[in-house]
């Protein structure tokens, strides 16, 4: 049996687990850079102007922040896999996923401005829905930056990797999915709203 260092262990089951997501969800991630309209972006948009309706009851008030770091048991496998259970030894790039599920929270921010409660912005919806794909771009990028600043093989995985998580966020985290890692999870559950 061949014995691998934590983390040489860790970067080869995180590339299997990328190559898997990334074969299933590369498709996803390619077509949501390609639309900026069509059925796809209408669905979202009424589950985003759904999202509009519970931050409006909230006042613009989330719930108080939490995070698991990265979402779908990431942070878990990581740690399971590097054999390192401790909190502070999750992937390379936990923080990008913490910075991600501070926008994703509170929907970026779109109900502290007060323009949801006034109505001066008729087009919150569309507002979120942008924000919520800069979110999920950035971080795309921020994953990539980690992983590819560090020593081969994990520098090797890294586009794979940020592109699979890409991927996952766009696919499972719109507005009113009722998941609990969804854009404006801050809030309370929320039903799409059609036709507006």
């Amino acid at each position: 049996m061949i014995r691998l260092r934590p983390d040489v262990r860790a970067a080869c089951c995180a590339g299997g687990v990328a190559t898997l997501l990334f074969g299933a969800l590369s498709s996803v991630a390619a077509a949501e850079d390609a639309v900026a309209a069509g059925y796809w972006a209408m669905l979202e948009r009424a589950a985003h102007r759904g999202l509009m309706q519970e931050v409006a009851a909230a006042d613009g008030r989330p719930a108080p922040f939490a995070t698991d770091g990265c979402s779908g048991g990431l942070s878990a496998i990581w740690r399971q896999f590097s054999g390192r259970e401790e909190t502070a030894d999750g992937p390379p790039f936990e923080a990008c996923c913490v910075a991600h599920d501070l926008l994703y929270h509170d929907a970026d921010g779109i109900g502290s401005s007060g323009r949801i409660l006034d109505g001066r912005d008729k087009d919150l919806a569309t507002a979120s829905q942008q924000a919520r794909l800069a979110a999920d771009q950035a971080l795309r990028r921020c994953v990539e930056t980690q992983l590819s600043s560090r020593e081969s093989p994990t520098a090797a995985i890294a586009a794979p990797v940020a592109t699979a998580m890409y991927a996952a966020v766009r696919f499972g985290g719109a507005p009113c999915s009722g998941l609990s890692w969804r854009w404006g999870y801050g809030y309370g559950h929320c039903q799409a709203v059609f036709g507006q």
